[in-house]
C-alpha cells in the first residue's frame, strides 16, 4: 500500500516540511525526503548502521526512570483499547518536545487525532509499547472500515542504546483483497495467552507506518534468516524494527525545508525572482507559484529596509556560553546530552566567529524576538535554519532599535508586542538588511 503523491504531500506537512502546492518535485525526490524525516524523527543519525538484533542485548529500562509527558489524555485511548500506560517500555517510546510539554501543562490535548498523520504514527509506536508492557506480543493496526491493516507480531525488544530500545516485529500488510489470509492470523491470535490488541488507524496512517517499517528493515544486516522466526500463517511476513518516534527537532525542520534551488521544482541552476527571496529555474515554474507568491512578491514592494548592525551576544555576556530553548527542541536524554555537549565545548559568546552566509545575498525569512522587561536593551535574532544568532543592541543604535520594538507592538505585527517575523538579506559578517514594516505573507511555522 504505498503512499500516493498528495498522501506523501500531507505526511511531509504534518511532519513539518513545507513545500508548495504547486511543488514539481519529482515523486522519487519527495520520496527521500519523507525518508530523511522519518529517519530524523527517529534520531537514526545517532545510532549503528546496521542492527544485528541476535547481538544486541535485551532491553531493559534505565536505572532511573524518565517520566516524560508528549502524550494527552486523548492520546491514551490509542494505546490499545483505551488500555492506560502500564510500563517503563511505553516511557522510553514516549518522546517529545518543549512544545508538546508546555501544551500539557496546561491542559491542551495537543495534535488532533486520526488528522494529524505524524501525531497519529507516533501514538501507534507508542501502543505497540505499551502492548508490551501488558505482557502481549500481537496485534492488528487497522482502519474502522476494516479495508486495510497490519498484523503486527512482536518478536524481541533489544537495546540500541541506554535510552534507546528497538522492537523487532514481523509484519504484513492487507487489504480487502487479501484480508482471508490475514484473518486466519488474526483468528491464530485471538485463542492465545495474550490476546491479540486492536489499534484504531486511519487508512493514511497505516500507510505511513508501513513506509516506517520498510524504512527501518534496512537496518537489519543482510541475509539475516528470517524464515526460523516466523510461525503459523507467517510465510509472507517481513521482518523491521520499531524506534521511539520523536517530533522533529528545529535542526531537522529547518534542514528538511531548506531548499536552494528552485522553489517549485528544486533545480539548482535558477535566479531570483525581482523581490530577491525565492528562486526560479524558468518561466514556467515562475508562473507555475505566480499565484502562491504574488502577494509576498508585492508585499515587498516599497518596502523599508534598515541597515542594522548586529551582535553575537548581548551586552556583557561575551564570556558566557547559552543555549536558547525552543519549542521544537527534544526534550529526551540524548537529546540533553547532545545539547550540553554542544554548548560546553564550543566557543564563549564574546569569541563567536561570523555565522555562516546559507543564503547568499537572498532574502530570508527572520525572527525577531526582544528580550523581555520594563527598558529592553537587546533583540534576538534568528533564522529558520538557525544558522546564525544574533542581536540587535539598543546602545548601537537607539533610533532603528526604537522603530523595530514599536513594529512589534502594531496590531497585526508582532506577537503580544514581543516578536515579529520579517524578511531580510546577509549584507556583512555582522550586518543585516531587514524590511521592518512588512510582515511575511501566511502562517510562519517556527
Amino acid at each position: 500500500m504505498p503512499l500516493t503523491r498528495p498522501e506523501t504531500l500531507q505526511a511531509l506537512h504534518f511532519i513539518g516540511v513545507e513545500l508548495p502546492a504547486t511543488t514539481r518535485i519529482p515523486d522519487v525526490g519527495l520520496n527521500r525526503r519523507l525518508r530523511d524525516a522519518l529517519n530524523a524523527a527517529q534520531d537514526k543519525d545517532t545510532l549503528p548502521a546496521t542492527l544485528d538484533i541476535n547481538a544486541l542485548k535485551k532491553w531493559a529500562p534505565p536505572s532511573s526512570a524518565r517520566q516524560s509527558a508528549p502524550s494527552t489524555p486523548r492520546a491514551a485511548a490509542r494505546r490499545g483499547e483505551g488500555e492506560p500506560p502500564q510500563g517503563p517500555l511505553l516511557d522510553a517510546f514516549s518522546r517529545g518536545n518543549a512544545g508538546e510539554a508546555f501544551q500539557n501543562m496546561s491542559g491542551s490535548n495537543g495534535p488532533d487525532l486520526y488528522t494529524d498523520v505524524f501525531a497519529d504514527l507516533r501514538q501507534t509506536t507508542m501502543a505497540l509499547a505499551n502492548i508490551i508492557d501488558a505482557g502481549r506480543s500481537t496485534a492488528h493496526v487497522g482502519s474502522s472500515a476494516e479495508d486495510c491493516g497490519v498484523n503486527v507480531r512482536i518478536v524481541s525488544v533489544v537495546e540500541v542504546n541506554e535510552h534507546t530500545p528497538a522492537i523487532v516485529v514481523l509484519y504484513r500488510d492487507f487489504t480487502i483483497a487479501t484480508a482471508a489470509e490475514g484473518l486466519a492470523w488474526v483468528q491464530e491470535h485471538f485463542r492465545g495467552p495474550a490476546p491479540l490488541t486492536k489499534v484504531h488507524a486511519t487508512p493514511l496512517e497505516i500507510k505511513l507506518f508501513l513506509k516506517l517499517l520498510d524504512t527501518n528493515a534496512a537496518l537489519l544486516p543482510e541475509g539475516h534468516d528470517v524464515a526460523k522466526l516466523r510461525g503459523p500463517h507467517e510465510d509472507a511476513y517481513r521482518l523491521s524494527v520499531v524506534l521511539p518516534v520523536a517530533p522533529l527537532d528545529f535542526t531537522a525542520v529547518a534542514k528538511l525545508n531548506y531548499n536552494p534551488g528552485c522553489h517549485v521544482c528544486g533545480k539548482r541552476d535558477s535566479k531570483y525572482c525581482p523581490c530577491r527571496c525565492l528562486r526560479y529555474c524558468g518561466r514556467e515554474c515562475q508562473t507555475a507559484d505566480r499565484a502562491a507568491h504574488k502577494q509576498t512578491c508585492k508585499s515587498l514592494d516599497k518596502g523599508v529596509w534598515k541597515a542594522v548592525k548586529v551582535r553575537a551576544c548581548p551586552p556583557g555576556n561575551e564570556h558566557m556560553r547559552a543555549f536558547a530553548l525552543n519549542r521544537y527542541d527534544r526534550l529526551d536524554p540524548a537529546a540533553q546530552r547532545r545539547i550540553l555537549a554542544e554548548v560546553e565545548s564550543g566557543p564563549r559568546a564574546g569569541d563567536a566567529p561570523p555565522p555562516p552566509s546559507l543564503y547568499g545575498d537572498a532574502g530570508f525569512i527572520a525572527k525577531l524576538q526582544v528580550a523581555l522587561g520594563p527598558a529592553p536593551t537587546e533583540i534576538m535574532v534568528y533564522d529558520k535554519r538557525r544558522s546564525m544568532q544574533v542581536y540587535v543592541v539598543a546602545e548601537d543604535d537607539a533610533e532603528l532599535f526604537g522603530l523595530l520594538v514599536d513594529e512589534m507592538k502594531k496590531p497585526g505585527s508582532g506577537y503580544g508586542g514581543v516578536k515579529m517575523y520579517r524578511w531580510a538579506r546577509r549584507t556583512g559578517d555582522w550586518e543585516l538588511e531587514i524590511c521592518i514594516d512588512r510582515q511575511p505573507i501566511g502562517q510562519v511555522m517556527w
